[in-house]
């Protein structure tokens, strides 16, 4: 399949921060898009994201060098790649006085033939719009969710003080894999990457209506990023939006579709625009 996306990022360090610890990368070559946000009350955030960002696509282009990705799948690489990158990280700050601790959520995004593959650890989150129509691609790791899942607390405890907790990340002491979802691409999709300054900021029918304008991806991560600080801009605030321009599908078979979905089978384990055409 031949997929031609544009795509623009943005970070900001928003209206109450010091420092920027948001990070974010578009590597078209690859195909990949990350958002990095390093966490807030440990050290170094600020390295940890720059960190995943930097390390990721070398890691990915590492695999896909050495054949793994013919071996395994584009899913389950870009789950190892992801899960060596947290290894390493955490071994940074077991090196590093200063930095032992440190960590980032991050959610990642790979085209993949018939697929972008979404992989996350944290809050940083995902999302399509797709005729109009906004999907959440991600679900937080945090402990809310996770007492959710347990039957222990049901819907509106979001104000409970640890519900945001997040029970997975980049750099913890046990590296936890990533959560990859494998989704369609559609000409005049647009997806969003984001940190959680944004969701903080702007609730999901505020970021529909931007997505929706007929405006390129640039103005919109502009708009995102000028909402959230309008609305108090408590955070650092990144935002990646890629937007689908054509799909020539004439080279893609039912079972070459199949095999990227069946590769989610895995084991335990400043502004920027760009235009690429993957095939």
């Amino acid at each position: 399949m031949s997929v031609t996306m544009v795509y623009a990022g943005l970070t900001d360090v928003g209206r109450m921060r010091e420092t920027n610890e948001d990070a974010f990368g578009i590597d078209p070559q690859l195909g990949l898009m990350v958002v990095a946000d390093g966490l807030g009350g440990h050290p170094a955030g600020e390295v940890a994201s720059a960190f995943v960002v930097e390390a990721l696509p070398r890691q990915l282009a590492m695999g896909r060098a050495a054949g793994l990705e013919d071996a395994q799948g584009p899913a389950q690489l870009l789950s190892q790649s992801l899960l060596i990158v947290a290894e390493q990280l955490r071994d940074m700050g077991c090196a590093t006085p200063e930095q032992e601790g440190m960590g980032a959520t991050v959610v990642a995004a790979l085209v993949s033939d018939a697929a972008l593959l979404v992989a996350h650890l944290g809050d940083s989150r995902a999302y399509r719009l797709r005729n109009g129509h906004l999907e959440l691609l991600t679900r937080d790791h945090n402990l809310g969710n996770a007492l959710r899942d347990e039957g222990v607390v049901h819907d509106g405890a979001e104000d409970i003080p640890e519900y945001h907790v997040l029970r997975r990340f980049v750099g913890m002491d046990q590296p936890l894999p990533p959560d990859v979802g494998a989704f369609d691409l559609r000409q005049r999709d647009r997806y969003l990457l984001c940190s959680d300054g944004l969701t903080n900021m702007l609730d999901e029918g505020e970021i529909a209506e931007v997505l929706r304008a007929e405006t390129p991806c640039e103005q919109i991560c502009r708009q995102m990023v000028s909402r959230a600080n309008e609305a108090g801009g408590y955070d650092n605030i990144t935002v990646i939006v890629a937007e689908v321009q054509s799909v020539r599908a004439d080279h893609v078979s039912p079972s070459k579709v199949a095999q990227t979905i069946a590769s989610l089978d895995l084991e335990e384990s400043p502004l920027l625009h760009e235009t690429s055409e993957k095939g």
